[in-house]
Order: C-alpha cells, then structure tokens, then sequence
C-alpha cells in the first residue's frame, strides 16, 4: 500500500513538473509524465488548489493548461 501512495505522489509531481511551464499539453504529454491515470493526478493537483483548464478543440482534441498555483489568483480574461 505505502509502494501505491508514492507512486502516485511521483506521478503527480512528474505531472505538475511539467505543467509547470504554463504551456498548453496534450494528453500525451500527460500520459507520459503522470502515467496511464494521469486524469487522476490531475484531479489530486486540482483538489490541492491548482488550477489546470483543460480545453477542447474539434480538429486537435484536447490540452490541459497550468493557469494557477494554490494561493495565487487565477488570471482574468477582459472580454
């Protein structure tokens, strides 16, 4: 059980890692750094307070998006 919970926390840190450029990932990407269940992960980052958008486009699918860390204020889009 222990050998589980830290391989997910090294899942998640991979994940966060690379997220942490605040570029745009496919799933891919994701799958590479947080593993098969990286939709987990991201869940577990998302419950800590980060805030990761994931957006859909018809012709590339979908990307996932760092936009906040726990504490900092997500950015506002003037519309």
């Amino acid at each position: 059980m222990i050998t589980e919970i830290k391989r997910r926390a090294s899942n998640r840190q991979r994940l966060l890692a690379l997220l942490e450029d605040r570029r745009e990932h496919n799933p891919k990407e994701m799958q590479g750094a947080g593993g098969y269940r990286y939709g987990a992960r991201l869940k577990e980052l998302r419950d800590q307070g980060y805030v990761v958008e994931t957006r859909y486009n018809s012709r590339l699918g979908y990307s996932y998006q760092l936009l906040a860390t726990p504490g900092e204020r997500r950015p506002t889009t003037d519309q």
